[in-house]
């Protein structure tokens, strides 16, 4: 563990708490989330990042603290204050909004239920939306389609609304990617392409071995 860098665990309804710190390099309450953790609480502007090999049972954001989930699984994920939820993928069974707290979907892999309580928001990116009977249809980003439960929620405890459209929830339409701008990314490229072997073979197998259009072939890939 790194110099500086602590963790307590809390007392929390049949399960631990991991209060995250800040980690040295990555700014203030920055961390990756890997591997199997019973509980997350975030507080103040601490930002977690879940990773495609989490697998979390209770994750909690308070403040104005960020989630970035990018893959893994979440049992529950519960956003209270000025929270934020970025998410671009991952299996998650439940997501609470509360407060003032504001989630936002680019693509998840699989998500059952979003519950929205008074005040709270979320943003859904994606096209051919339909909300019918409780249920979000629609087709994210990269053509995958979704369906979950999205419902307003008066207050824990209280049975949620199954009827129109929550009023926090907000659907943002992303344009279907037409024939003719992906054939001129594929005109630009095959020019490119042309380019580039002129050039090779103007300068000869030792500007080859130099790894290719103005770069080295000893470049260092960061982890």
């Amino acid at each position: 563990m790194a110099s500086g860098r602590s963790v307590r665990f809390l007392s929390y309804p049949a399960c631990l708490l991991l209060l995250l710190p800040a980690v040295p390099g990555q700014g203030a309450g920055v961390i990756d989330v890997s591997g199997a953790v019973p509980a997350v609480i975030l507080q103040g502007n601490q930002t977690a990042r879940v990773l495609p090999t989490a697998d979390v049972a209770f994750l909690d954001a308070f403040g104005a603290s960020r989630v970035e989930v990018l893959g893994g699984e979440i049992s529950f994920l519960q956003l209270h204050e000025q929270s934020q939820a970025i998410i671009r993928g991952g299996f998650i069974s439940f997501v609470f909004a509360a407060d003032s707290s504001r989630a936002e979907f680019h693509g998840v892999d699989d998500l059952s239920w979003l519950f929205l309580r008074p005040g709270a928001e979320a943003h859904v990116y994606g096209r051919n939306f339909e909300y019918s009977s409780g249920h979000l249809h629609g087709i994210w980003a990269n053509d995958t389609a979704f369906s979950f439960w999205a419902l307003f929620e008066e207050a824990p405890g209280v049975p949620p609304v199954i009827g129109p459209m929550p009023a926090g929830l907000h659907l943002h339409t992303i344009p279907e990617p037409t024939a003719g701008a992906t054939g001129a990314v594929l005109t630009v490229a095959m020019l490119y392409g042309r380019r580039w072997r002129r050039r090779c073979s103007r300068a000869g197998p030792g500007r080859l071995a130099s790894g290719g259009p103005g770069g080295t072939a000893d470049a260092t890939i960061a982890s």
